[in-house]
C-alpha cells in the first residue's frame, strides 16, 4: 500500500490569499499530472472570475501534447470557491460540450508565494494539491523558475507528505 494514503487528507493553505493576486495566467512547471496531462509540454492555467458570481472562477487550460509546436488541447472547467474565509479551497468540474460535469473536483491551493518584483502585486508561484496527494501542480508566472528554488517547493511538498518521484517537469518553450 501506498505511504501517502495513511496520512490525513490534504488541507489548504490556512492564511488566506488574495484573489485578485492569484487570478491570472499560470505556467505549469512541474506535476504530478491526471491522465489527461500526461506528455503536456508548454502547459498554461488560466483564472478569471466569472462574468458577476463572486465565487465564481473560469479555468482553462491548455497545453500541446506530446512535442512542442503539436496540436494544443484546450480543457475549461468551471471552479467555484469552496472556503472563501480563505479563498485557498476550491471545487472544480470539467465542461463537456459546454455543460459542467457533475463531478467537483478538490482543488487545494497548498503554497504561495510573493512576487519578488516591485513591477507586480500579484503571487510568484503557487502550488496546488489534492487531498489524497494523488495529483500536484506546481506553477509560477514565467515559464522557468530557478532550478534552486524549484528543490525548495519539492522540499515543500514532500513535507507535506507527497512521493516527490511522482513528480514530472513539464516542458516549457517560449516562444512557441
Amino acid at each position: 500500500t501506498d505511504s501517502t494514503s495513511k496520512l490525513p487528507p490534504l488541507k489548504a493553505r490556512e492564511e488566506p490569499i488574495a484573489l485578485e493576486r492569484f487570478l491570472g495566467k499560470w505556467y505549469v512547471i512541474a506535476s504530478i499530472p491526471t491522465p489527461f496531462e500526461i506528455g503536456a509540454n508548454n502547459a498554461v492555467e488560466t483564472y478569471t472570475r466569472a462574468e458577476g458570481k463572486d465565487h465564481d472562477i473560469d479555468v482553462r487550460f491548455v497545453f500541446s501534447k506530446g512535442k512542442f509546436g503539436g496540436p494544443k488541447t484546450t480543457m475549461l472547467q468551471k471552479g467555484w470557491i469552496f472556503n472563501s474565509a480563505t479563498n485557498t479551497e476550491w471545487r472544480v468540474s470539467p465542461l463537456v460540450f459546454g455543460f459542467t460535469v457533475p463531478f467537483k473536483a478538490p482543488y487545494i491551493i497548498v503554497d504561495v508565494s510573493e512576487s519578488k518584483s516591485d513591477e507586480s502585486d500579484l503571487y510568484e508561484t503557487t502550488m496546488i494539491g489534492y487531498p489524497d496527494r494523488s495529483y500536484l501542480w506546481i506553477m509560477s508566472r514565467k515559464p522557468f523558475i530557478e532550478e534552486n528554488f524549484y528543490q525548495e517547493l519539492v522540499e515543500k511538498v514532500k513535507d507535506m507528505g507527497y512521493d516527490t518521484d511522482l513528480i514530472q517537469k513539464v516542458p516549457q518553450k517560449w516562444p512557441e
